[in-house]
């Protein structure tokens, strides 16, 4: 094998390395995430409505936020 396709070789398996790492934090993270909400308190009620709030940011940016008033019986 020639130097040159050992090196194209290793920096291919370099990337393919760096892309699971990142996507193995990607779901260690995320499963993470979802175990912590499992243990969130729960309750019955009704969603009167929902919308979307618009909030701009301190840079002129502006994101979305979920309105969601519920009323809980009891």
């Amino acid at each position: 094998m020639t130097t040159d396709k050992l090196i194209t070789l290793v920096v291919f398996a370099g990337f393919i390395f760096i892309f699971d790492a990142i996507f193995l934090g990607i779901i260690f993270f995320t499963l993470r995430k979802v175990t912590q909400a499992k243990s969130w308190p729960s309750t019955m009620g009704t969603v009167l409505f929902s919308t979307i709030e618009w909030r701009r940011g301190s840079k002129g940016s502006s994101s979305a936020y979920p309105v969601v008033p519920v009323f809980v019986s009891g």
